[in-house]
């Protein structure tokens, strides 16, 4: 984390692009790392940005998941689905080969194409009857994919928009799952975040912007109270991100 210092005016985009991607992810609950940590990249060695956004995206999704509602947690689909990433990380790690380009691009490209049918008006939907089953699915689908790529939360993503979820009960949910995976990615790869004082403090500065960004976020979308208005960003999140991934790997 140690580098030459930025200008006033590199920290102003600094704070400026926490800020936007920490609205984005108090509006829609998905996005903080994948707008951030590119803007960010900008300015700064990838390492460094990524290791930047450690605590701002270990933060935001503890702040989002305490809101996760009781009656989710009484709900077995997801548990079920909670397990069931857990279960694939692991496998994923043990059994696909690491940082797999094919199976990015294949993320990248399914991501892409979801997203845009939604876009367009078609809608996946899955109804309460089937949730538990199609939990175990793609629950596993999203830990296989994790454990071999760290691209667990597409899946995810694509279950819960499906499910119907109330805007609220989507942001604390997801946040939730992606504390859930981020734990379990970490054991099974032994990960070890080794950040010198210096980078834990700007680490912890950065989370100063990106919490101003997840206040305006959830403020508006509380006021907003457009469940397909929320979607339709979700959705072009998704077609982002994917878009995004299919660039980096080709």
């Amino acid at each position: 984390m140690e580098g030459a210092e930025l200008t006033p005016l590199e920290l102003i985009y600094s704070a400026t692009a926490l800020g936007v991607a920490g609205g984005i992810k108090g509006y829609a609950g998905i996005g903080l790392p994948m707008i951030a940590i590119p803007a960010l990249a900008m300015l700064l060695p990838m390492d460094r940005a990524i290791a930047l956004m450690v605590l701002p995206v270990l933060l935001a999704n503890l702040w989002q998941a305490r809101n996760l509602p009781r009656e989710l947690l009484d709900n077995h689909w997801f548990s079920v689905l909670a397990v069931s990433l857990l279960l694939g990380i692991a496998g994923g790690y043990l059994l696909l080969p690491a940082d797999s380009r094919f199976l990015s691009l294949m993320v990248g490209v399914s991501m892409t194409a979801f997203s845009l049918l939604c876009l367009t008006g078609y809608r996946l939907s899955i109804s309460s009857s089937v949730r538990r089953p199609l939990a175990v699915v793609f629950g596993c689908t999203a830990g296989l994919i994790g454990g071999s790529t760290s691209l667990y939360g597409w899946p995810l993503v694509i279950f819960l928009s499906s499910a119907g979820l109330p805007p609220r009960q989507f942001v604390a949910t997801i946040s939730c799952l992606y504390l859930v995976g981020h734990l379990g990615f970490m054991l099974s790869t032994g990960l070890q975040l080794n950040l010198t004082l210096s980078g834990v403090g700007q680490s912890m500065l950065a989370c100063g912007p990106v919490f101003v960004g997840i206040a305006a976020g959830q403020w508006l979308r509380a006021r907003s109270g457009e469940q397909q208005l929320f979607y339709q960003l979700v959705y072009l999140l998704m077609l982002i991100g994917g878009a995004g991934l299919i660039l980096q790997v080709l």
